[in-house]
């Protein structure tokens, strides 16, 4: 993956002295983080060391942390794919159509953009299938595409590689490749689908795991 964040553009976010709490055991800790817009940043670290809970602070579904976190979009400007997508009732279509819905979009808009996002993620066949009886790797690429309709700032994926087999793994790569977005990516090491060049965020374990790193 070829994304670089330019160090000619402006802060996107600013964090410093982050840390998450749950019963007493911190689950999540970083010391400073400042990323620019348009940004391609990879999150690394072993379970248990908050990427998750980093990603859901970023997206505004964590509110409970200490120190300081700045960040220069409004929370619906912000799309976050879970290791484990929720997947509403009806087709793998509506699923993809869903954020235009709620924002409003005329049925003839909405469907031409839902069609070409199925086609940007290879998934015009399942388009009429079931979302909820879909394998995992099909629920994730159609949780991607959800994502990025609606065309939010900051792109926040959490393992996203994992069960994508090799041609879904290169829809995701092209389209990040071509994308403008500030994007996250977690995973436990260094992924080989991931830019040598990003940004890198390197996590700490903790003696307690982060519920949020775990997959429901």
């Amino acid at each position: 993956m070829n994304k670089e964040a330019s160090p000619a553009r402006s802060a996107i976010l600013r964090l410093s002295n982050l840390v998450v709490e749950k019963k007493g055991q911190i689950i999540c800790q970083l010391k400073s983080l400042v990323v620019a817009h348009g940004s391609y940043v990879s999150v690394t670290g072993p379970n248990g060391s908050g990427k998750s809970t980093l990603l859901r602070v970023i997206s505004g579904l964590e509110t409970e942390f200490q120190g300081q976190f700045e960040i220069d979009i409004s929370p619906r400007d912000c799309a976050f794919v879970p290791q484990d997508p929720l997947m509403f009732r009806g087709s793998a279509a509506y699923n993809v159509e869903y954020p235009l819905i709620a924002r409003g979009m005329p049925a003839l808009q909405r469907r031409s953009q839902v069609q070409q996002m199925l086609r940007e993620f290879g998934l015009t066949e399942l388009k009429d299938k079931n979302a909820k009886s879909l394998s995992g790797g099909e629920k994730k690429r159609i949780a991607f595409a959800r994502a990025v309709i609606y065309e939010p700032k900051i792109l926040l994926l959490d393992e996203p590689f994992a069960e994508l087999d090799s041609i879904a793994t290169n829809h995701l790569i092209h389209y990040l490749n071509q994308s403008d977005k500030t994007v996250f990516i977690t995973s436990p090491k260094l992924d080989s689908n991931l830019s040598t060049s990003a940004q890198q965020v390197e996590l700490s374990s903790h003696q307690h795991s982060d519920p949020a790193d775990q997959r429901q």
